[in-house]
């Protein structure tokens, strides 16, 4: 083997072991990111007009209880 092809070799090997690890890399982070937007999703899954009519029931209850103990 010339000294040419043994570069050649080491090279490719080295070009193919960085491309490896590089794609795990990609991979690891990309499944990170996914799952950071998905426990985003799952938290913010309540919409603003929900959480404004669980608001409101449970203002009415409390203007209820507080109409029985006399302070409204």
């Amino acid at each position: 083997m010339t000294p040419a092809q043994a570069r050649a070799v080491v090279l490719d090997f080295l070009n193919a072991d960085l491309y490896a690890r590089m794609t795990r890399f990609v991979a690891a982070d990309r499944r990170a990111l996914v799952d950071a937007f998905r426990n985003w999703g799952e938290k913010y899954a309540v919409t603003l007009s929900d959480l404004e009519q669980e608001r409101e029931a449970s203002a009415k209850r409390l203007r209820g209880y507080l109409e029985e103990l006399g302070y409204a």
